[in-house]
């Protein structure tokens, strides 16, 4: 269980959701418009990353105590438009991409059972800076999820465990029982 394990599952469920997009990519640097101009794609189109962790939420309580070992996270969709001939066409392409994504959002915990329902979700224009030229627009879409971190699905509760006697005993046994002889701690 694993932050990239939320980004797969994000980039696998935007492919196959996102209407009109052509280009979905999980993408490692920084979420900005100078990174991502440099990346080829054809528009419109989605980047994920994650975007930073911090310790867990009051919304991630019930996978804490379930796993124990939990971040809230928080991950990024920059969107992004293009249009040759006009900057409010680029706009409403990157816009509408944002706007499914907020809609695929809503209760999204991408059926792994490690990480909570998106929680926080915003959505926000990104200046393109000086690549007005371009006519490239670009939305920013970011969300937060709990994640149980280096799990292998084991339940950290013993809802079923009886308890647990911490005498120890011996490998040495009473020759008339042949039962291990019991050493209390005074006798260390």
């Amino acid at each position: 269980m694993s932050i990239n394990s939320v980004l797969a599952a994000a980039e696998t469920l935007f492919n196959s959701q996102l209407n009109g997009v052509k280009t979905v990519l999980q993408h490692g640097g920084p979420m900005t418009p100078q990174y991502l101009i440099a990346t080829r794609f054809n528009a419109p189109a989605v980047f994920i990353g994650a975007s930073g962790a911090q310790a867990a939420r009051t919304e991630d309580q019930p996978l804490l105590n379930e796993y124990g070992t939990v971040l809230a996270c928080r991950f990024t969709a920059m969107c992004v438009g293009k249009h040759a001939k006009s900057q409010v066409a680029a706009n409403a392409q990157a816009l509408a991409a944002a706007e499914q994504i907020a809609i695929l959002l809503h209760r999204q915990d991408f059926n792994l059972a490690h990480v909570a329902q998106a929680y926080n979700t915003r959505m926000e224009p990104v200046a393109a800076g000086q690549n007005k030229q371009s006519h490239l627009s670009f939305w920013r879409v970011s969300w937060w999820h709990g994640v149980a971190i280096n799990q292998q699905g084991v339940q950290s509760n013993l809802d079923d465990f009886m308890g647990y006697d911490a005498d120890h005993f011996t490998t040495d046994a009473d020759p008339q029982s042949a039962a291990p002889v019991m050493q209390s701690q005074e006798d260390y």
